[in-house]
Formats: structure tokens, sequence, C-alpha cells
């Protein structure tokens, strides 16, 4: 099978063509020279945003069930295939299908996307997809949740007590907070 080639490098490096050529195409069908370069711009931006992030994800995950995912330089390139082609599709859903790109549709295809990849490109097992699933959706509530503009404000206000504490947990934390000022 073509993804399942000897070599680390073939198919994540022709993944991250095609899906480069795929989003210039999209670009260039609705906005000429301009949409293309800007979508492949917003693309390689979003990428490279996304890379540190998955290489915490599966360096997190190998470690939980020592699995070695390869060298640093294959893991990073495997991921930014990954990256790479999800944007391609979602872009590719909100161009051709109207499906906008923040909407729970496009995530569960995302999502789906990223399970059968990482089985594909990491040759994991079904359970070890699900443990770096688990591993990246913790750590992108753990970012989102934490990186709101109104996290500092509620840390402060509840002391670092977070919504799933027990009223007694928050009220001593409350009135310990409160006895410091």
């Amino acid at each position: 099978m073509w993804l399942k080639s000897s070599s680390h490098y073939k198919v994540p490096i022709a993944m991250i063509i095609s899906s480069l050529v795929a989003i210039g195409f999209l670009g260039y069908s609705r906005a000429g020279d301009v949409g293309a370069q800007f979508l492949i711009q917003a693309a390689v931006t979003q990428t490279l945003m996304q890379l540190p992030v998955g290489l915490l994800i599966i360096f997190i995950a190998g470690k939980l069930f020592a699995f070695d995912f390869g060298t640093f330089g294959t893991v990073s390139l495997k991921v930014v295939a990954i990256s790479i082609f999800e944007e391609a599709v979602i872009m590719a859903l909100g161009l051709l299908a109207g499906i906008p790109p923040a909407t729970p549709i496009s995530a569960a295809i995302s999502f789906v996307i990223f399970l059968f990849l990482i089985m594909i490109l990491f040759e994991t097992t079904g359970a070890e997809t699900w443990i770096v699933a688990g591993v990246a959706l913790a750590i992108s509530y753990g970012i989102s949740h934490y990186s709101h503009p109104d996290a500092p404000r509620q840390i402060k206000k509840t002391g670092g007590v977070h919504h799933g504490a027990s009223h007694k947990a928050k009220a001593k934390s409350k009135a310990s907070a409160s006895q410091g000022q």
C-alpha cells in the first residue's frame, strides 16, 4: 500500500506537496494568484502554530505507552504532513461544500482525519491511536482553557480552584484568598 511506504519521508513529503498544491488550486480557483497566495500562507501559518503542539502530543503519548515514534526529524515531518493535510481538507470543505471551519462538523471530520493519519503514518494500533487522541484533546483543551481571556481573572478569583472542585474547596480557597488581601 502506498501509505505504508518503507521510507518514513516519502509519504509525508508527498502529502505536504499534494496538500499545498490542492490549497493553492482552491485559492486560485476562487481569487486567482492572490487567493492562492493567501490560502497557502494561511495554511502554512496554521501548520507552524500547530507543530509545537503536535510534537508535544506525540512525545507525551510516546512516554505514556513507551513507544518510539522515530527521530525528531521524522516525527516533525509527519506532524507537519498531518496538519497541512487537515488544513487542505478543512479549506476544501469551506470553499467547495460551504461548511465553515469552526463548526462541529468540520471539527469532527478533522478529528477523524487526524486519527486515521496517526494510525497510518505512525503505525500505531487502535489503542495507541486513541491514547494519542486523548492526549491531543487534553492538551488542546488545556491550551484553549488557560489561554482564554477570562482565565487569569477566574484563576485569581477562585485561587486556582477549577470548575470541577467541590463547593467546600472553592469556599476555602476564596476565604484564604480574601484573608491574604
